[in-house]
């Protein structure tokens, strides 16, 4: 892993220009003795010159599109290893999100599906200390909801990569980051937390300008309807908290 010269730990953050991400980023960027530490992980080249001027790493791949030839070699040499596989090995704790495709796009879910199932074959044959993923507690096992249901392809996937790694049951678990026991043998423990976070008040972002003018909030909820909600830079803030922690941290 990428480790720094006093072995604090390396972070990965997929998806930092995003609502939820740039929280995440930003907190961690705050609060780590060696920004370099940080690592955002960007669609596009354009939007790398603020994360450069806080002080992060930028490494630039689009998720959605990565192509299958762009592959370097693994350390160990054994077979080609892609981008993305590189960048989740030199890296101790990720945070990972489901890149959202355009609503536009003929067919969103299956390409968001696409693009986790890369992201999940990208972590096999890595070993990170925790990862911290972004869900919501609508995903569900149907397809035809959008992102709920891409959301519960990557929490199966993450389900899947845990089951698939070469050490005990005891030592890695899908929960919430809690005081580790010493290991008896060398062995690397990885943590995967997912946050199933409620209803994203930002996704009213796009009616605000014109609910302030006509001062009715267009909604597919019944009026009478309640539903919990919460801002985005409350849950990557607390995804931040628990990617840093050595231990674990109060709940939200």
């Amino acid at each position: 892993t990428m480790t720094t010269p006093s072995s604090r730990p390396c972070y990965l953050v997929v998806g930092a220009n995003g609502n939820i991400g740039n929280h995440v980023a930003r907190t961690l960027l705050s609060s780590v003795g060696d920004k370099r530490e940080v690592t955002v992980l960007l669609h596009r080249e354009e939007s790398a010159a603020k994360w450069r001027e806080l002080g992060a790493r930028v490494e630039i791949l689009d998720i959605l599109g990565v192509d299958d030839d762009d592959v370097d070699a693994g350390h160990d040499g054994d077979r080609s290893r892609s981008r993305l596989h590189l960048l989740f090995s030199q890296h101790d704790r990720l945070f990972l999100l489901n890149p959202p495709a355009s609503p536009t796009s003929p067919n969103p879910e299956e390409i968001e599906k696409k693009s986790i199932r890369r992201m999940i074959d990208a972590l096999h044959d890595t070993h990170p200390e925790r990862i911290v993923a972004i869900s919501t507690y609508g995903a569900r096992k149907d397809s035809g909801f959008a992102d709920l249901s891409s959301l519960y392809t990557l929490e199966q996937g993450l389900s899947s990569f845990i089951s698939s790694l070469p050490i005990s049951p005891a030592s890695s678990s899908i929960s919430p980051p809690s005081p580790s026991s010493s290991p008896s043998s060398p062995t690397i423990l990885t943590k995967v937390i997912i946050l199933r976070s409620a209803y994203l008040m930002s996704n009213y972002k796009g009616f605000m300008h014109d609910s302030l003018s006509s001062g009715h909030l267009p909604s597919f909820f019944p009026q009478d309807f309640s539903l919990p909600m919460v801002a985005p830079d409350d849950v990557g803030r607390y995804a931040a908290e628990i990617l840093l922690s050595s231990s674990s941290p109060s709940s939200p």
